[in-house]
C-alpha cells in the first residue's frame, strides 16, 4: 500500500510541466477593481474589472494578473439560478493574486507580487453584507468551480476565498445539482493546482472549504500547496471532503498546509474522506478542529479500518502534525479509519487503525507550538529534525512559492522559508507546516518571533551546561540555532545583537562610547534590564567586550 501511495504523489511532478517561469512569456491579462481605461485587460492602464472575463478570453498557457481588492462572483453556471454565480477555472490558465497594479510584464514584475500584504479576495457574498456565517442565505453555492475541463495546468495562486454557502437541500424538488458540495471550492473530475490560498468562512453540507469528487471520469490528483483552511463549516468535512469510486480515486495532496478552527456538525471537523477518497498530507499541521456531532474532530475516513481486500483508500500522513483536535485528546478525535503514518506527530497515537507506519519514528508527544494561536514550533519541540524528508525527496518547488527562481529545492514551508534548517548532519525537515529556524532570527530562544527580555532570561537562567536532552535547554542556540550543550556568552551575544522583531532588518543602533570602567557597566545594569531597546544594544556589546577584556567572564577568544 505504501509504495502505491508514493507512486501517486510522484506522479504530481510529471503531471505539471508548465511552471511559474513561463508566466511572463505567455500572454498576460490584467484585472483591477472597477476596471481601468478601455477595460480590455491588455495592460494595467486598460485593465478589466472581471476576473472571469479574462479567464474566458485566455488561451492555455496565459496568465491573469489580479490587483489587490475584493471581487464578487458574477457568472452563473445555470442562468436561471442566481446563486450559481462563481469563478470558473479554465484548462491551462493561471490566475495570480497579490499585485498592487503597475508591475511590468517581466519575471521581476511577477516576483514582486505579495499575496499576504496585497490581499485579494474572491467572495461569494452577493449582497456584501456577511458577518462571519450570518447574512449568507443569498451567497453563491461555490466561490470557485473547477469541473471536467480544467486540466493539470490550471493554477489559482494567492487568493482569499470566502463567503461560499453550499447549503442546497437534495430533498428539495428545486434542488440544484451539487449545490450542497464545496462552499469555497468545488472540484469535480478535475486537477487544478491551488497555491498560497486561504479558505475561510465557507459552508458546505459536504466540504465547507473544499469538495473533491472523482466518481465518474478519471483518477484525480488534486494539489493544494501552502494553503490555509481556517474557520470553515460543514455537516461533514469542515475543511475538506473527498470522495472517489473504485479505481477512480480522489487523492487531494496537501503540502505545507495549516488546517485550523474548522467545524463539522456531523463528522470530520478538518477532513472527511468517503469511499476511495484518499487524502495525502505532507508537512501539514491539523489542529483545533471540532466535530460537534461525533468524536471524529480531526481527519475521518468514512470506511472501516480495512487495509486488506476491501481496501477503499486511506489517509496518509507524512511529516505532519495532527494534534489538539476536539476536546478530549483521544486518537479518534485526531484520525479515524484506515491511516498510514510516517514521521508524524499524532496525539494519542493508536495502532488499531494503522495500515502502515514507520516503526517508531512517529510520536504522540506535545509538538510544543509557540502559542494557542501560533503553530510554529518552539525550540523544545520534538518535531524539530524529526521528519522523514518526504518533501525534499518528492515535492520540489514546482510552483516557486517563495519566488526565488529555484524550483529544484524542496517546497518551502508555509512562511515561504527554506526547508531543512536542522542540526542533524545532512539536514532533516521538521514535522508540520513550519520549519523551525528557517527565519534567520538568531537569539529568539523561545521561537515567538521577537528577541526580547524573555530570551535574555532564558540565557541567564540556563547559563552553564545543559541538562539532557539539549532540546530542553532553550537558551542554547549556538552554533546556528543548534544545541551545543552549553549556554554561554555566544548565546548571550545572539540575544544582544539581534534584539527586536523577527526577521531582523539592517537598522543600526545609536552610537555609544566604550564604558569607562567595569563599574560603569555594573552601575547601568538595572537600567539596561528595564529599558533595553535596539537604540543602544551596541552599548551592551561594549560592556560585554569590556567584561571579556577584564577576564570577568570567559569569552573564548571574544
Amino acid at each position: 500500500m505504501r509504495n502505491h501511495n508514493r507512486l501517486f504523489s510522484l506522479a504530481l511532478g510529471a503531471a505539471f510541466l508548465l511552471g511559474i517561469g513561463s508566466a511572463a512569456q505567455a500572454a498576460v491579462h490584467y484585472v483591477v477593481p472597477g476596471g481601468a481605461g478601455n477595460n480590455n485587460g491588455s495592460s494595467w492602464l486598460n485593465a478589466s474589472p472581471s476576473i472571469q472575463g479574462m479567464i474566458n478570453v485566455s488561451d492555455s498557457g496565459d496568465s491573469v494578473w489580479v490587483k489587490t481588492g475584493t471581487y464578487v462572483t458574477s457568472v452563473r453556471i445555470d442562468s436561471n439560478v442566481p446563486r450559481s454565480e462563481t469563478f470558473r477555472l479554465k484548462a491551462g490558465v493561471k490566475v495570480y493574486a497579490g499585485f498592487v497594479g503597475g508591475e511590468p510584464d517581466t519575471d521581476a514584475g511577477f516576483k514582486s507580487r505579495d499575496p499576504y500584504t496585497n490581499v485579494t479576495i474572491l467572495s461569494g457574498d452577493l449582497n456584501g453584507d456577511d458577518s462571519g456565517f450570518t447574512n449568507n442565505s443569498e451567497n453563491a453555492f461555490h466561490v470557485v468551480y473547477a469541473a471536467i475541463s480544467p486540466a493539470e495546468t490550471s493554477i489559482l495562486d494567492g487568493f482569499t476565498i470566502m463567503g461560499g454557502n453550499s447549503n442546497g437541500d437534495d430533498q428539495d424538488p428545486n434542488f440544484v445539482t451539487d449545490s450542497n458540495n464545496g462552499g469555497g471550492l468545488f472540484v469535480n473530475q478535475a486537477n487544478p493546482s491551488i497555491v498560497r490560498c486561504k479558505f475561510t468562512y465557507n459552508f458546505g453540507v459536504h466540504g465547507g472549504g473544499i469538495y473533491v469528487n472523482s466518481t465518474s471520469a478519471q483518477f484525480l490528483l488534486f494539489k493544494v500547496y501552502n494553503c490555509l483552511l481556517d474557520t470553515n463549516h460543514a455537516t461533514v468535512g469542515g475543511g475538506l471532503y473527498a470522495i472517489g469510486l473504485g479505481n477512480l480515486r480522489a487523492i487531494p495532496t496537501l503540502v505545507n498546509c495549516l488546517i485550523i478552527n474548522n467545524v463539522a456538525s456531523g463528522s470530520g471537523g478538518a477532513i472527511t474522506e468517503d469511499s476511495f477518497g484518499q487524502a495525502h498530507l505532507i508537512n501539514c499541521t491539523v489542529t483545533k478542529n471540532i466535530a460537534t456531532g461525533s468524536l471524529y474532530d480531526g481527519i475521518r475516513h468514512a470506511v472501516p479500518a480495512d487495509c486488506g481486500l476491501n481496501f477503499a483508500g486511506e489517509t496518509v500522513l507524512d511529516d505532519s502534525i495532527v494534534y489538539n483536535n476536539g476536546v478530549n485528546g483521544t486518537f479518534d478525535e485526531q484520525v479515524t479509519g484506515p491511516v498510514a503514518i510516517y514521521h508524524s506527530c499524532v496525539q494519542a497515537l493508536n495502532p488499531v487503525n494503522l495500515c502502515q507506519s514507520d516503526d517508531g519514528y512517529s510520536t504522540s508527544s506535545d509538538p510544543v507550538f509557540v502559542s494557542s494561536t501560533n503553530f510554529r514550533l518552539q525550540s523544545t519541540s520534538p518535531c524539530i529534525d524529526a521528519g522523514g524528508g518526504y518533501i525534499s525527496n518528492h515535492n520540489h518547488d514546482q510552483f516557486n512559492v517563495d519566488q526565488d527562481a529555484d524550483t529544484d529545492e524542496a517546497t518551502p514551508d508555509l512562511d515561504h522559508h527554506d526547508r531543512i534548517h536542522g542540526c542533524t548532519s545532512g539536514g532533516i525537515v521538521d514535522m508540520g507546516a513550519y520549519e523551525f529556524g528557517a527565519v534567520a532570527c538568531y537569539g529568539d530562544a523561545n521561537g515567538n518571533g521577537v528577541v526580547n527580555v524573555d530570551d535574555l532570561l532564558a540565557v541567564i537562567n540556563g547559563w552553564g551546561a545543559c541538562p539532557s536532552p539539549p532540546t530542553a535547554c532553550p537558551g542554547d542556540m549556538v552554533p546556528t540555532m543548534c544545541p551545543s550543550g552549553t549556554v554561554d556568552v555566544d548565546d548571550l551575544l545572539l540575544v544582544i545583537n539581534n534584539w527586536g522583531a523577527c526577521p531582523l532588518g539592517n537598522s543600526t543602533s545609536a552610537e555609544q562610547s566604550m564604558p569607562a570602567s567595569i563599574q560603569d557597566c555594573e552601575d547601568d545594569a538595572t537600567e539596561l534590564y528595564e529599558a533595553f531597546t535596539t537604540e543602544w544594544h551596541a552599548y551592551v556589546n561594549d560592556c560585554v567586550e569590556a567584561l571579556c577584556k577584564a577576564q570577568i567572564i570567559d569569552c573564548d577568544g571574544y
